[in-house]
């Protein structure tokens, strides 16, 4: 059921259900079930019988604010996404993800450790890296969120590279061009693509 200006309304037979919840705004509210419950496993359930009132808990995020900047100062756009570590990083299940705007973030995220990955907006002075100026997961600097958190994230800094391109053919004049530090990030770019395609 989708939620409008914080109600919802569904149609199901009926029985017993668990119910997950999905919040798609700034709320502060996390993906999780009813009575603020982090696991499907862990979900009280739901009874419908006739006509149903039930009001539904989400479990309530910390927020996370801060800064992003690289060697070349502030990061004024692009994307920040925290993952729980690299397993969740290589299968595409980013914890949360933030717009930069004007060079400061803020998301939601349940009390952890995270490793933070900056996907600045061309021309932003910065690179596609991970917090404290790093090319890859692996070497991440965890950031630790307990309750409201500052984290200010240092992007890898980045330069313009510009060129044509041409094969014994001619140029290529229409098309598009992606620079890659690994074949690594490359198959995690692949998956990301497949995924947004099949959902």
């Amino acid at each position: 059921a989708y939620l409008d200006n914080g109600a919802y309304l569904t149609t199901v037979p009926d029985g017993q259900y668990l119910v997950h919840i999905t919040p798609y705004d700034a709320s502060g509210a996390l993906e999780s079930w009813h009575n603020a419950k982090a696991s499907c496993d862990d979900a009280d359930p739901v009874d419908v019988s006739g006509d149903t009132d039930v009001d539904l808990v989400a479990v309530a995020g910390s927020e996370v604010s801060g800064t992003v900047t690289s060697s070349n100062g502030s990061v004024a756009s692009g994307q920040v996404e925290f993952f729980t570590d690299c397993d969740a990083y290589d299968d595409g299940r980013p914890s949360a993800q933030a717009t930069i705007t004007g060079g400061t973030y803020t998301l939601f995220v349940a009390d952890d450790t995270y490793l933070a990955r900056i996907l600045p907006d061309g021309g932003s002075g910065a690179a596609t890296s991970w917090h404290k100026a790093q090319r890859s997961c692996d070497d991440a600097t965890p950031v630790t969120v307990e309750g409201k958190t500052k984290a200010n994230l240092v992007a890898l800094a980045g330069f313009p590279v510009s060129g044509t391109v041409s094969s014994s053919n001619g140029p290529v004049r229409e098309g598009y061009v992606y620079f890659y530090a690994s074949c690594q990030d490359y198959d995690n770019r692949r998956t990301e693509w497949d995924k947004a395609v099949r959902y």
